[in-house]
């Protein structure tokens, strides 16, 4: 099975919990938790599992565990877009159920 990884810049303690877009090379997101005790990299988790559709046990922290830059690892993608693509095409679609 196939693995893929995405780079993730996050802001924490922010007021939703939202995809914002490109940043560099990244993929930003504003996390609602805090950075402690691990609260924002466990929500970060389940917000990339639930917007990429996967198990959250199919998502690791590889790099960044403590850092605002985190690269994330996706066990077993079997989508033909890339994962960035995936996000970005999620945030759109989100966008629009909203209006």
């Amino acid at each position: 099975m196939a693995s893929a990884r995405l780079l993730i810049k996050v802001l924490a303690n922010a007021k939703k919990t939202e995809l914002v877009g490109m940043h560099g090379e990244a993929i930003k997101i504003k996390l609602s938790a805090p950075p402690v005790e691990g609260k924002a990299n466990e929500l970060l988790l389940s917000f990339l599992s639930d917007r990429l559709e996967v198990p959250k046990g199919l998502l690791r922290i590889e790099k960044g565990e403590k850092s605002r830059l985190k690269t994330i690892v996706i066990n077993e993608w079997l989508e033909k877009d890339s994962p960035q693509d995936f996000l970005l095409k999620t945030k759109v679609k989100k966008q629009e159920e909203e209006r």
